[in-house]
């Protein structure tokens, strides 16, 4: 009986309630710069994502080598604006397909010379 009661009268070492309150603000700070950096980070890697426009632009291109869209052609998809035209670049024709994004103003240009047989 000694025993437990010298076991529990023992004074034991703790934090005091400051000290606890600033450990938690510090963490929650840690915490709110490692979100705001992630957003950051997967907003940039979205927005810099270009794939679909990308396999939408082969598809065209595709299209146009079989005859099955005609030019000049213009078409939105989501933020994209596409164009396909074909132009004369010195003596050769060439066929620009082009996708504009309206947000970010980021281009994509994919050019293609024309062999014409005379």
């Amino acid at each position: 009986m000694v025993i437990l009661k010298s076991f529990f009268n023992r004074k034991l070492k703790a934090s005091s309630l400051t000290e606890v309150m600033v450990a938690t603000v510090l963490i929650v700070v840690v915490f709110g710069i490692a979100i705001a950096t992630l957003n950051n980070i997967m907003q940039s890697t979205v927005s810099r994502n270009t794939q679909a426009i990308e396999a939408e632009l082969t598809e065209l291109r595709y299209l146009y080598k079989n005859n099955k869209i005609r030019l000049p052609y213009a078409d939105e998809i989501d933020d994209w604006k596409i164009s396909i035209l074909k132009v004369k670049e010195g003596m050769y024709s060439v066929v620009h397909f082009e996708a504009v994004n309206t947000l970010h103003k980021k281009q994509l240009l994919k050019k293609e010379i024309l062999i014409e047989n005379h």
